[in-house]
């Protein structure tokens, strides 16, 4: 993703604004974040136009963020809905193969954090853990910030 630098600036504040609004108060800027979803559309949109032309493949992540909102709703709010907004956002500036990976590694992370807090500060499972964090460090890692 090395010519694709310029996406640093265009989602590295989203994801920091994020991040400390899912650590504080466990939700996200839904007004910012839906408005950030249409500029990656208005920009997915162009790169294709200007670009190498249409590629199905680049669409398919927002399967990923579809199906993310679709099991917050159905799990009445067990995983958040939020969650799912930001990947589905995030599949407009990202290719398929970054966004598996920054979920990936949020995963990932979450699960390490889950464990610590179960076994270590004796946490109930229905502690809840702020997700869009680690999934800006899945971006970091996605884009080769942190080997």
């Amino acid at each position: 993703m090395g010519e694709e630098w310029w996406l640093i600036p265009a989602i590295g504040p989203v994801m920091l604004l994020n991040s400390i609004t899912d650590l504080k108060k466990r939700e996200i800027s839904l007004k910012i974040s839906v408005l950030w979803g249409l500029v990656g559309i208005a920009i997915r949109i162009g790169r294709e136009y200007y670009g190498n032309g249409f590629h199905l493949m680049d669409w398919v992540g927002m399967l990923v963020g579809l199906f993310v909102i679709a099991v917050a709703i159905l799990s009445n709010g067990q995983i958040g809905i939020g969650d799912g907004i930001i990947m589905l956002a995030l599949s407009f500036y990202l290719e398929l193969e970054a966004l598996l990976t920054a979920i990936l590694v949020a995963g990932i992370g979450v699960a390490v954090c889950a464990l610590i807090l179960l076994l270590i500060f004796h946490k109930g499972r229905r502690y809840q853990i702020p997700f869009v964090p680690f999934l800006t460090l899945g971006v970091l890692v996605s884009f080769g910030g942190i080997a």
